[in-house]
């Protein structure tokens, strides 16, 4: 791994607040397909935990593993269709997209389990609330909405500075997305 691509993860990390409003954006929107919506809402959802596969305390690490899965669930909804897009939104979510190949060089063969982890986000309980659910249910999406928000109003965590860190972030997705994934 060399300085660049640290530079990279680190501005990912600053930018999770206005990636994460790409993805709102898209997954509020009723002209999205179902499930669009429903990959982007469970990787939102994904944001106000504090336990997930790389804790948020972590500091950076356990941002980036949320940067992750935002790019993660917009590579996923964009095969799943997204439907006629603004031009500056369409181009957000082929940025995002895009930026799925830097993950799966910087994972190798564990890129598939965290994959696997952000189709299950949909359906994922989260103080008791699925996509479904913050899609039918105008409370559940507000609360949603407020935890969201709150969440995306923190502090950044420190930088990453160092290798050593995206090696860790390999042994937990490795460790804890296995875990996470379905039996059979």
């Amino acid at each position: 791994m060399q300085e660049t691509e640290l530079a990279t993860f680190n501005a990912w990390i600053a930018r999770i607040p206005q990636d994460a409003e790409v993805l709102l954006e898209a997954a509020l929107s009723e002209a999205v397909p179902s499930q669009a919506r429903r990959l982007l809402l469970g990787s939102l959802d994904y944001l106000p935990r504090q336990f997930d596969l790389i804790p948020d305390h972590w500091g950076g690490m356990g941002a980036l593993d949320d940067a992750f899965v935002l790019r993660v669930g917009a590579m996923l909804a964009r095969k799943a269709g997204l439907g006629p897009l603004r031009l500056d939104l369409d181009l957000d979510f082929q940025r995002l997209a895009a930026d799925t190949d830097t993950i799966r060089s910087l994972l190798g063969d564990v890129y598939p389990l965290l994959v696997a982890y952000v189709v299950r986000l949909p359906d994922l309980e989260v103080r008791g609330r699925t996509a479904d659910r913050i899609l039918a249910d105008p409370q559940v999406r507000d609360q949603f909405l407020r935890e969201l928000r709150h969440s995306l109003q923190q502090p950044a965590p420190p930088p990453l500075s160092d290798e050593a860190a995206l090696e860790q972030i390999r042994r937990f997705i490795r460790d804890r997305g296995t875990l996470s994934l379905p039996a059979g």
